[in-house]
């Protein structure tokens, strides 16, 4: 199984926001890759200063936010703040990716590029790709869930206990920086 061989995987974007849909997306993406069980979230090093998000009235967040899975595999998202004022939170995909483990460690360029991404393994190998596009995407996912009752895609029980556990987090951290009797976090 993948998931034997994975210690770390990370993320690192500027301009690039953990709150609250592109953090999730790589929880997930963690659980699916390592059939692992996301267990906590450490929100100790994210910035104090929450920014501005691109929807009005919402916020977001800078920093590390560092996620323990069940079999040990540890992820790792980094955000960056915005190059200038102006530049609303959240308004860019990550720059980088990285997976490493037991003798082996990739470095992924555009991991979200729907043109060209570019993966170098530790060993010199390279493979090229590129996200689909949600148009190319949505046909084959719905003909695969009409046909299996499946696609691919964390259950809803699962995907329920990952919200929690970072919006726990989140607030966790909302209440040491802005508010400490704080029930919500204003957050897409």
């Amino acid at each position: 199984m993948i998931h034997q061989f994975f210690q770390v995987l990370g993320i690192l974007g500027i301009r690039f926001t953990l709150v609250p849909d592109h953090a999730i997306h790589f929880l997930d993406l963690m659980t699916w890759w390592t059939d692992e069980n996301l267990l906590a979230v450490d929100t100790s090093g994210l910035d104090a200063a929450w920014l501005p998000a691109r929807r009005s009235g919402n916020l977001e967040v800078s920093g590390v936010i560092k996620a323990s899975y069940s079999g040990g595999t540890v992820g790792l998202l980094s955000a960056g703040l915005p190059a200038s004022r102006g530049i609303p939170a959240g308004s860019a995909s990550p720059t980088c990716m990285w997976i490493s483990g037991a003798g082996f460690h990739w470095d992924v360029t555009d991991p979200f590029s729907e043109l060209r991404g570019l993966a170098v393994g530790s060993d010199g190998s390279e493979i090229c790709g590129r996200i689909e596009l949600q148009s190319e995407r949505t046909a084959p996912l719905v003909d695969g869930l009409l046909a299996t009752g499946t696609c691919g895609l964390t259950d809803l029980p699962t995907s329920i206990v990952e919200h929690r556990i970072l919006l726990r987090g989140l607030l966790d951290h909302w209440r040491i920086v802005v508010d400490e009797y704080a029930d919500r976090v204003p957050i897409t």
